[in-house]
Order: structure tokens, then sequence, then C-alpha cells
């Protein structure tokens, strides 16, 4: 089975996605590796999932591209226009995140969109609408 990596923005709906294919995804949440070898840990989760699953989904920090290259692996990088803050930070009030996090994205939301739009590697695909999430696109990908 061929893997499609999907690199994805906080927000885009990679959970629902999770929830509406079910076990044809992979869903490698950052957040769940801790530790000095997070990141290693978190690429070796992927490398084990390549194959296995049709839907692998990541999240876009930059240690998440960077081991995304290193495996010279296809992906696609979905993420929003950055005119959608407000409605991003209302998506992550409504999904019930803490506050740290909220205020972490409405303080650098444009830099981590930024930080996408000059990286090398993937293809990216840009939200550029309201209400438009990653099920909306996934025809696109796959």
């Amino acid at each position: 089975m061929e893997s499609t990596i999907i690199s994805g923005f906080p927000g885009i709906g990679k959970s629902f996605l999770s929830i509406w294919k079910g076990d044809a995804v992979l869903d490698l949440d950052s957040g769940n590796f801790l530790g000095d070898n997070k990141w290693q840990l978190y690429k070796q989760a992927l490398i084990d999932g390549i194959g296995k699953y049709e839907y692998i989904l990541v999240s876009t920090h930059d240690e998440t591209r960077i081991i995304l290259n290193e495996l010279n692996a296809p992906y696609f990088i979905i993420f929003p226009d950055k005119s959608l803050k407000k409605e991003y930070i209302q998506r992550y009030k409504e999904r019930g995140n803490n506050d740290s996090f909220i205020k972490l994205m409405e303080e650098h939301f444009e830099n981590f969109v930024n930080s996408i739009e000059n990286s090398k590697g993937g293809v990216k695909i840009k939200l550029d609408k309201p209400d438009m999430f990653l099920k909306d696109i996934l025809y696109l990908i796959r």
C-alpha cells in the first residue's frame, strides 16, 4: 500500500480525517512524543507507518519537514492563508485547546505560515477560503 503523507497545520481537520477514515489513518500527533529523543521517536513512528496506512498525518513543525525531506518521502503540506487567522484561533478555542496554545498561535500564526511558505520540499496546498478543511481538498491529493 502506498501511504499519502500529509503535513497538516493545526486546525485543518486532521482529527476529523482520522475519525472519518478510521484504521486507514495514522495520526502522529507530535504532542504525544516527549523527551530529548522526541524527534527520533517521531521519525521512527513515521517510518514504521509508511506502507501500512493509506494516510499518515504529521505536524508542520520545522523538525517534521526536515525528517520528511531526509527520508525523501513525498508529502503534502496543508496550511491556511494568513487572512484566516481569526477563524483558526476560533477553531482552537472551540475544540478546547488550552490558553497557552491559543496564545502561542495568536502571537506566531503568521510566522508559522511564513515558515511553511518559505520551506523546501513537499507539495503545498493553501486553504484560502473560510470554512475550508482537509476533507474539502482530499480529492486533490489522492
